[in-house]
């Protein structure tokens, strides 16, 4: 995974970091399924609630919205 130089070191702390049923209910109520809810958050989790290039992530829920936008298209 390649970081970004201006997120390498910095620690970011997200005010509240989204558990795993708080992700369940967000998918459910988009009618989505508990499994892709778990997908998403063990990813993220993985990641350290950070992007794919090292920035953090801020907004966990706009997040959500694209991973289930792109399981659309």
């Amino acid at each position: 995974m390649k970081t970004s130089k201006l997120y390498k070191n910095q620690d970011v702390v997200l005010e509240s970091s989204p558990n795993l049923e708080l992700i369940k209910s967000f998918f459910l109520e988009r009618d989505s399924s508990v499994e892709e809810a778990e997908l998403f958050f063990f990813y993220y989790e993985a990641l350290g609630w950070r992007s794919d290039i090292g920035a953090p992530i801020l907004d966990w829920k706009a997040a959500a919205r694209q991973w289930l936008w792109n399981l659309d298209n």
